[in-house]
């Protein structure tokens, strides 16, 4: 699995959660918001997936993933012992 580090939170995967957060999504529509090719949004579906913060259930010949909000939620409360409102919300 690789680090959630500073340096492996790209652009992209932060506009792959974002949008997520708004619902599910197949690889191909999120590509359509990315400047990276399809194969490019796989691999970062595929880190978020391996990281616990995203999931992907099939749907025909269509895969669909959505944000798992429980993993945020745990990184915001441990952050939020550290700064007075933690640095996001999770609904």
């Amino acid at each position: 699995m690789e680090p959630l580090s500073a340096p492996s939170w790209t652009n992209s995967r932060r506009t792959i959660l974002e949008t997520l957060a708004e619902g599910p999504a197949t690889a191909g529509e999120l590509a359509t918001l990315l400047p990276i090719a399809r194969p490019g949004v796989s691999r970062h579906l595929r880190v978020l997936r391996d990281a616990g913060l995203v999931e992907v259930r099939q749907e025909a010949q269509r895969r669909v993933y959505s944000l798992r909000p429980q993993p945020l939620a745990e990184i915001n409360d441990w952050l939020s012992r550290y700064t007075p409102s933690g640095l996001f919300s999770i609904c």
